[in-house]
């Protein structure tokens, strides 16, 4: 007691120490505090005057339910040492702790393992959905498939003399109008109709995806899958144009308007089945069995009748000789977290046992870097794909065995920004001594996820291709060796399914 003493004594010297040097500012402090501190007790107070009065009714109900409450034994005392649980806390303020939430009534019925019986065919369609009138279809989305609508430009600028209509111009090269979505559980629906020049049907497909075995299957109208790019919609591309050597063995060559050139459609679009197998293995692979209808464009007025001197060919009925078979394979292996390979590989055959028989065979790789520590959109990309074609001509010229690649590379720096390198030789597919060249680079930037720009310029050296056309038609060849400067114009509005993997 004496000891504290002079330390109070001590304090209040130097508080009239302070005092007589005039520190009003920590006077004023510590009286705010102090109001601050009454201020809260007060709260405090009125909480627990609250507490106990909602206590106090709800003992008053549960008494006048259940009658008077049996006297509870004391409290045990606390043991020194030990934490307060809840329980202690809310004893401690005199407020009765709340019961535990009790669980939810069970909406799905309990059934005995012996009252369970098989469903029956009509009751397996009625939890599906599968009826007029279902309740609680399976799929919200069964009225509301997803639609989008595709718009490319394409303004391209170029020093080929006589070009023709086909240069220094632009265009609306795509208006795409997309539809696809699920039917049922075991199949889905896709469209494609191309509005650009003429109204077309591109695409119509059906495709069952619940087949037995890993099995799936593909009929209608589309894009085949031979090749590493021909899926993919012209607008989905890396780059503005499918590569030459692709359009060389996979497109369907123009026919010709009394000049020597060369243009052909991208792309092998055509009406078939393809049936695919995922093999149960711990990577992905898959292989694909396919059948055609054509593949090989000879029918009257096409290049092939204008090149090879003769009258096409009409069928006024069709055999299994007449169709395109094809068998391809592709995988996909992880090197690491950030690389992994792709592999792939082709053969086509068309007519095969006839004069007009036609191979051609391609494989390629792709090799993709993918860094996950630095997001979505820094990514490195380099493919290569090679052809083969070895092709009858009905005895009117030679055997042709021609061969091509390409080869490309693509980095993508963020967001906005990505470009490339693009580089290819092909032997022509009517003519194997002659040859062509194309080289190209290009710039994109991304407005977003579905608004883009990009920039290309090319050099061509096709002479040869159309040196040769003009010496089998007696056409004036043109100038196949040029610049093209290219400007693409593409956007997305509504649903869209990228076909570029």
């Amino acid at each position: 007691m004496f000891s504290v003493l002079p330390v109070l004594w001590l304090a209040a010297a130097l508080l009239r120490a302070a005092e007589s040097q005039g520190t009003t500012p920590l006077q004023r402090e510590l009286s705010a505090l102090q109001e601050q501190l009454k201020q809260a007790q007060e709260q405090n107070r009125q909480m627990m005057l609250r507490l106990q009065a909602l206590q106090k009714r709800v003992d008053e109900l549960e008494q006048s339910r259940t009658g008077p409450p049996p006297a509870s034994p004391p409290a045990p005392a606390q043991p020194p040492g030990r934490e307060l649980s809840m329980d202690d806390i809310f004893k401690e303020v005199g407020v009765k702790p709340p019961a535990p939430a009790a669980p939810a009534p069970s909406t799905v019925p309990s059934i005995a393992p012996e009252a369970a019986q098989p469903q029956t065919s009509d009751q397996i369609t009625q939890s599906v959905g599968q009826y007029e009138g279902a309740k609680l279809p399976w799929f919200r989305a069964l009225s509301n498939p997803s639609i989008g609508v595709v718009a490319d430009v394409l303004a391209g600028f170029s020093d080929e003399a006589e070009a023709y209509d086909r240069r220094d111009r632009i265009d609306l090269r795509e208006l795409e109008l997309v539809a696809y979505g699920s039917i049922d559980p075991f199949a889905q629906l896709s469209g494609l109709i191309s509005g650009a020049h003429d109204v077309s049907v591109e695409e119509g497909a059906l495709t069952l995806t619940a087949l037995p075995a890993d099995l799936q299957l593909r009929g209608g109208k589309f894009f085949a899958n031979v090749s590493r790019l021909n899926k993919t919609h012209t607008h989905d591309l890396p780059f503005v144009e499918q590569p030459l050597t692709m359009q060389n063995f996979l497109g369907s060559v123009e026919p010709m308007d009394g000049h020597a050139w060369w243009s052909a459609e991208p792309q092998f679009n055509t009406m078939g089945a393809e049936l695919s197998w995922m093999v149960p293995t711990p990577f992905y692979w898959q292989w694909q069995l396919s059948a055609y209808n054509e593949f090989s464009d000879r029918s009257p007025g096409s290049f092939w009748e204008q090149y090879v001197g003769g009258p096409g060919v009409e069928r006024s009925h069709r055999g299994l000789r007449d169709f395109t078979f094809h068998l391809g394979t592709k995988t996909f292996l992880e090197l690491s977290p950030d690389h992994s390979l792709r592999l792939f590989a082709n053969a086509l055959i068309d007519a095969p046992t006839s004069d007009m028989r036609r191979l051609t065979e391609s494989g390629g790789i792709t090799y993709l870097w993918l860094p996950l520590d630095r997001g979505l959109y820094k990514r490195f990309e380099w493919t290569t794909e090679a052809f083969a074609n070895q092709e009858r001509f009905l005895h009117r010229i030679e055997d042709q065995h021609s061969w091509g690649l390409y080869s490309y590379i693509k980095q993508q720096w963020g967001r906005k920004f990505e470009g490339g390198l693009l580089g290819e030789w092909s032997a022509f597919r009517f003519d194997d001594a002659a040859g062509a060249w194309h080289a190209g680079a290009w710039l994109t930037y991304h407005l977003s996820e579905r608004h883009l720009f990009r920039f290309q310029i090319d050099r061509f050296g096709i002479q040869d291709w159309l040196d040769s056309i003009a010496l089998r038609t007696g056409f004036p060849a043109g100038d196949g060796d040029h610049w093209l400067f290219s400007i693409q114009w593409s956007a997305v509005l509504g649903s869209h399914e990228h076909t570029y993997e």
